[in-house]
């Protein structure tokens, strides 16, 4: 089958800007000081805490790689099995969330400084603001790149709508914003998915026609690869989540406790939907355009499907890469404050100070 772009697609994308920048908008008046700016007032639910935590961890690593290159390239018994090391991983949070809550820490590094001393948190705040400017910027390709792999937008405006996107959201309102945004992104992700699976599969021929049209290969326990080539596909993720900052100021902006565990437990239910979504889906992909990069598998569905389905797909694409995008810059900024700014160049900062500082950090 031919890909063709849409351009009626970008109305999707339009509708989906205007609403997070308006949710944006409301809830950045609520901000009154750092607390409300990084931890969102430690005033988060189980539901929203729940739909930042599965928007933040879902983003274009899922739907350019991750299980959607896996199925494309490998086959859908190696895809299901990259749900494996997020669910461990969630389940390990899930344990040590009350001590992450309980240390009242603004990033690992501050945990890592009451543990270990001043030298473990230099090396781990490097190492994060590193690692998280090289996440942000893919984010910003990665929109750029869907856009014109849908809508024929190019790259480069693609990319500068999507930078722009990411730090509006990130910088009017810190996690008191970005943490509504995501659970409303979080949920558009689930309900985009589960109306694609069905649709794809239909427009592909169904289940038989689908395994006909792959290689063989596709369709056995490991899709050709060996068990290092598997470990290395899998265990790279179960190492970001554990060591991921993102989550851990989630879990300490949490409410209590109780939502924390709450939270999770919807997060870990969402991942066993999400998933092996992203999976199918990539796996009819393979079916229908054999040609195509393996990363835009998912996307190039949305060109095949009736324009609201495509559309809402794109949005909840779209979704999964700015509130991962604006959740990383957002946790890079904080690493840069009160790790590096308020421990070496003023000390003394106050609170409104360290609050300027960090929407700065976000822009530039």
């Amino acid at each position: 089958m031919e890909l063709q772009q849409d351009p009626t697609l970008l109305w999707f994308i339009g509708l989906y800007a205007l609403l997070m920048i308006g949710i944006g908008v409301f809830m950045s008046k609520k901000v009154s000081g750092t607390e409300d700016f990084v931890l969102a007032g430690k005033s988060l639910g189980p539901f929203v805490l729940m739909g930042t935590l599965l928007a933040t961890w879902t983003g274009s690593g899922s739907i350019s790689g991750g299980e959607t290159s896996m199925a494309f390239s490998y086959g859908i018994i190696p895809s299901f099995m990259l749900m494996v090391p997020t669910l461990f991983g969630i389940i390990m949070l899930y344990i040590v969330a009350p001590k992450i809550r309980a240390f009242g820490k603004y990033t690992v590094s501050g945990i890592l400084e009451a543990k270990y001393g001043k030298s473990a948190r230099n090396i781990a705040s490097v190492i994060i603001i590193l690692a998280y400017v090289g996440i942000v910027s893919y984010q910003m390709k990665g929109f750029g790149f869907i856009l014109n792999l849908t809508t024929g937008m190019t790259v480069e405006t693609g990319t500068m709508i999507g930078a722009a996107l990411i730090i509006f959201l990130a910088m009017i309102g810190g996690l008191r914003s970005v943490s509504q945004t995501d659970a409303l992104s979080g949920f558009l992700m689930v309900g985009g998915l589960l109306i694609t699976v069905p649709t794809i599969f239909i427009i592909a021929g169904g289940w038989g026609e689908i395994v006909q049209n792959v290689p063989e290969s596709h369709m056995s326990n490991t899709g050709g690869l060996s068990t290092i080539q598997l470990l290395g596909y899998l265990l790279p993720s179960l190492f970001l989540l554990l060591g991921d900052q993102n989550m851990y100021q989630r879990l300490a902006s949490s409410k209590s406790d109780q939502s924390s565990k709450k939270a999770q437990i919807g997060w870990l239910i969402a991942m066993i939907v999400i998933s092996p979504a992203i999976s199918l889906i990539a796996f009819a992909s393979r079916s229908l355009f054999p040609g195509i990069d393996p990363g835009m598998a998912l996307m190039a569905t949305t060109t095949v499907m009736p324009i609201a389905i495509g559309g809402i797909l794109l949005a909840a694409a779209a979704s999964f890469i700015i509130t991962t995008g604006n959740s990383y810059l957002l946790s890079a900024a904080t690493n840069l404050t009160y790790d590096i700014y308020r421990n070496y160049i003023n000390p003394k900062a106050s609170d409104e100070k360290q609050l300027r500082i960090t929407k700065g950090l976000l822009f530039y």
